[in-house]
Formats: C-alpha cells, sequence, structure tokens
C-alpha cells in the first residue's frame, strides 16, 4: 500500500478505491493508517464523484477511531484533501472542532487549524 501512492495514476484509482474500503476497517492500526494516507492519492486521481465521496467519508470516519495514530493519519490525508477542494470535509467540521479542543500536541493543532482556516 505505501507504495501504491507513488505510482497511481487517474485509471489505477477509479479501479482501486473498491479495494481500498474494506481496509478502513482492518483489525490493525498500521493497515488503517496506511488506508488513510492512500484516501489522499485516490481522491486527487480519482475523476468518479461516487469514489470521492466514499473515500472522504470512510477517511472521516477514521477521526472517530480508537487509535490515536490513525486519528492522526486521517488529520493528515483530510488536512491534505482540504487543499484540493475545502467542501468535501463540511460534514467531519464537528469533529475537527472537538479534536481542536482534545489536540495535546502541537503537531495535531497546527494540522487542524490549516483545515478550519
Amino acid at each position: 500500500m505505501t507504495s501504491l501512492g507513488r505510482v497511481i495514476d487517474h485509471d489505477m484509482a477509479s479501479l482501486l478505491h473498491k479495494s481500498v474500503l474494506p481496509l478502513f476497517t482492518c483489525s490493525k492500526p498500521v493497515i488503517r493508517r496506511k488506508a488513510c494516507a492512500l484516501a489522499f492519492k485516490l481522491v486527487i486521481m480519482s475523476s468518479d464523484d461516487d469514489a470521492v465521496e466514499e473515500l472522504v467519508r470512510y477517511t472521516a470516519d477514521r477521526l472517530n477511531d480508537s487509535e490515536k495514530s490513525v486519528q492522526l493519519a486521517a488529520v493528515g490525508a483530510i488536512a491534505e484533501i482540504s487543499r484540493v477542494n475545502p467542501k468535501l470535509f463540511l460534514v467531519a467540521l464537528p469533529r475537527l472542532f472537538k479534536m481542536v479542543d482534545e489536540a495535546r500536541d502541537n503537531w495535531t493543532l497546527l494540522k487542524l487549524v490549516d483545515i478550519l482556516t
């Protein structure tokens, strides 16, 4: 999954998005983290609006993950996707604001402020 983000193109993105969705709910946190990172590239490269909506929904759901590292990966992916299209994550704004209150480290605060501005 790590190398897919580097070699993916538009055609590959439309084929792979369905295969990545089950990885968001994998029992291993490292797989969920990598799925969030790959979702960023898939959203950027995909031309299918339905695929983008699904990936955005699954990435936003990872903000509520029990593992902190998965939450941070989701924040990073959301920050990068929001630079391209900030309207995609309007549904996640309440959770993002709640995370600002809960954040204890500077990196998370900077990313959250970056998303919200």
